[in-house]
């Protein structure tokens, strides 16, 4: 079961070479979600050289069945935390920028949303970063910035918990913030409590996420921060950001 709606296999050769990817559902919810998965590879091979391969291999009005040209590459060890996962951090960042610079904003200055921006939702392959699983992308519904935050905060998260972030990795945190800031990918209104504000967005905007988020708290692991851990992060992040800047 891949995200609770959707069902993933891989298809491998004799010598168990994986060859492709295949993502299923017959679930309403599941159908919906990779219609939007479909909707989201489209517009990202839109605005990025490295492109996926996906075709739709079957579809009744209950079934869809979707297969991926497998993409060999390194993946980061999402549970290692922020510190330890810097490099590839700084990589996916400027990946996020040099990808959603392109997009336009609606009327409402509403960017697309990924709705899934984790390390672990990401191939490092040598022309870059490609991110994988867009079963929650959404057209123009977030402010700019949004995924690139959430992929730093879910990282931060793996690696401190509800316990207080050592002063290095909120350091490296705060100066990814400024590159976005400086890099035309990241909407001023980030500029203070980044990571409220990135929790209010979720929490206000939870039907982008569907059942999942309403039965798995845990899907988006940054609303496991208590609420006194979130004002001392985004205290000292916005110290840091003005001392950087």
């Amino acid at each position: 079961m891949h995200g609770g709606e959707a069902y993933m296999v891989e298809e491998v050769d004799q010598s168990g070479n994986v060859l492709s990817i295949w993502k299923t559902s017959s679930s309403p919810e599941g159908v919906k979600n990779l219609h939007q998965e479909i909707e989201g590879i489209h517009w990202y091979n839109s605005q990025n050289k490295n492109n996926i391969e996906v075709a739709v291999e079957k579809e009744t009005l209950h079934y869809i069945s979707l297969k991926y040209k497998f993409i060999s590459g390194e993946k980061a060890v999402f549970q290692n935390g922020y510190w330890l996962n810097r490099k590839w951090i700084s990589l996916a960042i400027e990946h996020y920028c040099e990808v959603w610079k392109w997009s336009s904003e609606n009327n409402d200055g509403l960017y697309p949303l990924h709705g899934d921006f984790s390390l672990d939702n990401i191939i490092f392959i040598d022309d870059g970063p490609v991110i994988l699983d867009w079963e929650h992308f959404s057209m123009n519904v977030a402010p700019l910035g949004f995924d690139g935050l959430y992929l730093m905060f879910e990282a931060l998260w793996f690696e401190t918990g509800n316990k207080n972030p050592k002063p290095q990795t909120l350091a490296h945190l705060a100066s990814m913030i400024s590159l976005m800031r400086n890099r035309n990918c990241l909407d001023n209104r980030y500029k203070a409590n980044p990571l409220s504000q990135i929790i209010q967005f979720i929490l206000k905007h939870s039907s982008l996420w569907g059942t999942q988020l309403k039965q798995y708290r845990n899907k988006l692991p940054i609303l496991l921060f208590k609420e006194n851990v979130v004002e001392n992060i985004d205290k000292e992040i916005t110290i840091l950001i003005e001392s950087v800047d």
